[in-house]
């Protein structure tokens, strides 16, 4: 199977799933109230699961330490470039606008896009390099870009918000998942499997939010000047530039196009469910997940024959 059929093939998943969404909302099959626990489900619960999955699958996974330290780095330092990079390009936002900017250009959805692209073209050591490049990114996501949600909440670097971001069920998860991960604790076969099984109703829980919040929106604004810009940092502006950086520091050619290429994925679809449950723009979230996916179809090709 071609990658561009393995492309086209994600799209309509993705669509469909978030077409799911969108239809149970204007059906009232999922009221505002009902999206809220939803979104308290895929939070509280699904994504946990998800979380220490991972990070137990990732456990022992053969890869050679210095490619995994290389990879360990390069993923670090692309996120938090990233994340740099979402205090400085978006001036011409406006109070949750810049948090959702911001949460979408540093956290992509690499492992839904990117593992069967990776595994694609690279094969099963692909895979696990893939698996090792998502550690940074997993505990950033579930630390820092869960707290720029939660200061709504509990803001300012009290006792009180700091424990309440401490204690959010993610943030556990991660250092379950990485205790598990570091010690190749392993864990029962059927806690295990549970967990999974769980944890895969994460992307398609994600989308049906997505499509309940794109229900309410007006769809004839999905691609704003705001949208276009973050799609053209997402997709072209960061991956481009890590390019160029490990090309001229001669790293290893599947490294370089392992760390590209997921740093070249759309935003995180987890953007609009956090920005649902802690009352910020949500559906600047959904358009940034929903126009960032559709565009990549045109922009990850492009990538994959700079490599």
């Amino acid at each position: 199977m071609s990658n561009l059929t393995v492309l086209l093939n994600l799209q309509g998943m993705v669509l469909l799933m978030m077409l799911a969404g969108y239809l149970a909302r204007r059906l009232d099959i999922l009221t505002p109230a009902s999206r809220k626990s939803l979104t308290d489900l895929l939070l509280y619960i699904i994504l946990p699961c998800n979380i220490v999955d991972v990070f137990a699958q990732e456990s022992g996974s053969g890869v050679p330490f210095s490619v995994f330290l290389q990879l360990l780095l390069i993923s670090a330092a692309a996120h938090l470039i990233a994340i740099l990079l979402g205090f400085a390009l978006y001036p011409m936002a406006e109070g949750d606008q810049k948090k959702i900017l911001r949460f979408a250009t540093a956290f992509s959805n690499a492992n839904f896009f990117g593992l069967p692209i990776i595994e694609g073209l690279y094969g099963s050591q692909g895979v696990l390099y893939l698996a090792v490049f998502m550690i940074p990114l997993r505990l950033l996501l579930w630390s820092y870009g869960l707290h720029m949600f939660q200061e709504k909440i509990a803001p300012g670097p009290g006792r009180a918000g700091f424990l309440s971001a401490l204690l959010h069920p993610c943030i556990v998860a991660v250092f379950l998942g990485a205790l598990v991960m570091a010690l190749s604790i392993p864990l029962p076969e059927f806690f295990g499997k549970t967990i999974n099984r769980i944890g895969n109703c994460t992307t398609p829980v994600s989308l049906m939010v997505v499509g309940t919040i794109l229900a309410e929106a007006d769809l004839k604004k999905l691609a704003n000047k705001l949208v276009l810009y973050l799609t053209f940092v997402r997709l072209l502006l960061i991956p481009l530039a890590l390019l160029a950086v490990l090309r001229l520091l001669h790293v290893d050619p599947m490294i370089t196009g392992v760390s590209t290429l997921l740093m070249a994925m759309p935003a995180a679809t987890v953007t609009a469910a956090l920005a649902s449950r802690y009352d910020g723009d949500a559906e600047l979230g959904a358009k940034c997940v929903v126009f960032s996916t559709l565009l990549s179809m045109i922009t990850l090709p492009c990538i994959q024959l700079l490599l």
